[in-house]
């Protein structure tokens, strides 16, 4: 009889177990579900309106369209481009939009919920249907507002807020990019001031420089500019026909894009000084029918002499590659040999008598001093080698891993030259000739990289150093 009893009870607590999952639990989830959505206004996904019309008493009306392409165009009261994330905000409102309670379910009158002239008549379409929102006015306690669907009879109450997101005017539609590209469709770009011209081209991932000289240019000032160009944004819309009125002087700056590898297309937009605030500039893309008020620091930034935008660092090569360091001071010191084995360790190889392990921090020091090192200056007609000391041989050669494990390749190469006033030639990778800072210095031996005292003082290469 007891096991009986027991059996009973265990069965009752099981039963009442599988009883509160299945209603509280799974239930209740699927109550709430269903209360959400029996308050749901709307029956429509967000991704599936192509077109959106606000009507106000007294003002414009405001439509949005979405193009062939699935971009969002403003066709009513202008043509223009729309701001995707204000009207990707609108159709998420839509989909989302909830009511707290039913105000009416066959009102006589519709005077006193302010829907006989609604504040806001909202018509969106959505796979080939219409439906259209009309809101009313505030209630009279609380913060919510009056909500009639067109051809159904009830009153539904909102939250005013949620009125308030469908209260929209161009201004708050309209995309202010003043031009619209992609960057990664990007192969080349030309600045015009005046009689002035800087060409680049994209060559894999790095910017080169075309004109007024062949040379690397500065991956970072370029990007910076092009950074600029695609977030500048108008501070005022204004038409061709008033823009347009009085003659316009000449551009005092051009930048030309070159899009697409195969076949290519191009982008042009040109820069006016604002005659009545130098703070601003008159941005006019090519074809566009709108002129657009901007920052006037787009023109100073772009128009820089062509040394700006040339790259300034000495070496570039992939750190992280890097297996081997071979340092020589001058051509009769014995070379400096550091090595990487395959668990990231550094050790000094050569010369013979200093074979041992080093101190990584001071490696790394040593690798950064490389990497950062910047050009001062370009020397762009070279003097002969007896003048600049660049016949010596490399101060420094960097080594990563060839196509097997055996084999190396030469990642960068550093020399560096005589003192030329307070900098020193220098020459990295290619065959453009530098001047650096006259400080930087090179280690005098190895024991710079041992773990045993401290280090020496480096010291230059260049035998003209003190």
């Amino acid at each position: 009889m007891k096991f009986r009893g027991t059996l009973l009870l265990v069965t009752l607590a099981i039963g009442l177990i599988l009883f509160a999952y299945f209603y509280e639990i799974r239930g209740g989830r699927k109550r709430e579900e269903a209360k959400e959505k029996a308050q749901k206004v709307l029956s429509v996904k967000d991704n599936a309106i192509s077109s959106i019309e606000i009507v106000r008493p007294g003002k414009e009306t405001l439509k949005v369209e979405k193009s062939k392409e699935g971009a969002w165009m403003i066709t009513s009261p202008l043509k223009a481009r729309a701001d995707e994330g204000a009207v990707g905000g609108l159709t998420w409102q839509l989909a989302d939009l909830n009511f707290t309670q039913v105000a009416s379910e066959a009102p006589s009158d519709l005077g006193p919920f302010g829907l006989i002239t609604p504040e806001i008549s909202l018509t969106f379409e959505a796979e080939g249907n219409k439906k259209t929102l009309l809101f009313g006015a505030d209630t009279p306690i609380g913060m919510d507002a009056y909500l009639q669907v067109k051809g159904e009879k009830r009153v539904l109450v909102i939250s005013r807020s949620a009125k308030s997101a469908f209260d929209k005017q161009v201004v708050d539609i309209r995309d202010k990019r003043v031009l619209v590209f992609d960057q990664a469709e990007l192969v080349a770009m030309e600045l015009s001031t005046g009689e002035k011209k800087i060409a680049f081209e994209r060559r894999d991932d790095d910017w080169k420089m075309t004109a007024p000289m062949k040379t690397d240019a500065s991956d970072e000032r370029v990007q910076g500019l092009l950074d600029e160009l695609s977030t500048l944004e108008a501070q005022e819309f204004i038409p061709e026909v008033a823009a347009t009125a009085k003659p316009l002087g000449s551009p005092s700056l051009q930048i030309t894009l070159i899009l697409g590898e195969k076949e290519r297309s191009s982008r042009k937009i040109s820069f006016r000084p604002d005659n009545k605030n130098s703070a601003t500039a008159i941005a006019h893309p090519e074809s566009d029918p709108w002129f657009y008020k901007v920052s006037a620091s787009i023109i100073t930034d772009a128009n820089r002499p062509a040394d700006y935008f040339r790259e300034r660092r000495v070496l570039q090569f992939d750190r992280f590659n890097l297996s081997e360091m071979v340092i020589q001071n001058s051509p009769k010191a014995k070379p400096i040999k550091l090595t990487k084995d395959d668990k990231g360790d550094w050790y000094l190889t050569e010369p013979a008598g200093a074979k041992g392990k080093v101190v990584a921090s001071k490696v790394y020091e040593f690798i950064d001093s490389l990497e950062n090192l910047k050009a001062e200056d370009f020397v762009d007609t070279v003097p002969p080698n007896s003048e600049t000391g660049l016949d010596n041989p490399p101060a420094v050669i960097l080594y990563g891993k060839g196509e097997n494990e055996k084999s190396k390749k030469e990642l960068a190469r550093l020399v560096l030259g005589k003192k030329k006033d307070s900098r020193r030639y220098a020459r990295g990778n290619g065959p453009q000739v530098f001047l650096v800072s006259g400080v930087f210095l090179l280690p005098k031996g190895p024991e710079t990289f041992t773990e045993v005292g401290s280090p020496p003082e480096p010291v230059s290469m260049s035998p003209e150093s003190p």
